[in-house]
């Protein structure tokens, strides 16, 4: 095994106003928006997150999900839901707009797709998240935030195609930043809990890792006590126990 965990799940988080982390993809990201914003408020670090709702004063847009966010601790007063009016709330121009008006906070931009077209130009960090739910059987949009997936992303199967840690290494494959400015990206499989292949899973961060050139994988699980984050971090071979 190439890969250690590292002591705090979330040191790869930008903690300086300015930063622009976009969430993408599906299976969980709503969920890790809301844990990065909650661990960046609780660390004092003024955070906006880009979600949709009811516009409101000076072009900015409030919504439920303030409430979601605010909870578990985190200082409510330092976590501001802002949208530029965008009917979607979270195009890619507008969080770069908003990323300028917004200097001192770091912005987490929630996007639907998983696209190098949805990345904003100023993105910071771009996390891809995937759900491992449907690994195994025919996918629901839920898992990669796509319908239909395209065939390139799943498996022959009996009776359908399926989803499967081949699909899951070509998605986040496809969903790699593009352009001249390289991007870091950390890929989140979400939804462990609901995994019965545990050596596949291994061999699945193995293969980011290692194919895809994504050194770090943030492993997240859901409990009665709530969101239980991991992230494994890539070693270089001379290294590796």
């Amino acid at each position: 095994m190439n890969f250690v965990f590292l002591d705090a799940w979330h040191r790869y988080l930008p903690r300086e106003g300015g930063h622009l982390v976009t969430v993408r993809g599906g299976g969980g990201r709503s969920h890790l928006v809301r844990v990065v914003a909650r661990r960046l408020a609780a660390d004092g670090v003024p955070v906006a997150v880009a979600a949709a709702g009811n516009v409101t004063e000076a072009g900015f847009v409030a919504c439920p999900f303030f409430e979601l966010v605010a909870g578990g601790g985190a200082r409510p007063e330092r976590i501001r839901v802002v949208s530029d009016g965008d009917p979607a709330g979270q195009s890619a121009e507008g969080m770069d707009r908003l990323g300028a008006a917004l200097t001192d906070h770091v912005l987490i931009h929630e996007a639907v797709g998983a696209t190098a077209a949805d990345l904003p130009r100023h993105v910071s960090l771009a996390i891809t998240v995937t759900g491992l739910s449907d690994v195994g059987r025919a996918p629901t949009e839920a898992a990669t935030g796509a319908e239909p997936p395209p065939k390139a992303w799943l498996t022959a199967g009996d009776p359908a195609p399926v989803w499967s840690w081949d699909g899951v290494v070509a998605f986040l494959a496809a969903a790699a930043p593009g352009g001249r400015r390289p991007v870091p990206h950390v890929a989140a499989l979400m939804e462990v809990e609901a995994c019965a292949d545990g050596i596949g899973l291994f061999a699945c961060v193995e293969r980011i890792m290692t194919d895809l050139a994504i050194p770090l994988v943030t492993l997240g699980s859901a409990s009665d006590e709530g969101m239980h984050l991991r992230t494994a971090c890539a070693q270089p071979d001379e290294e590796a126990s």
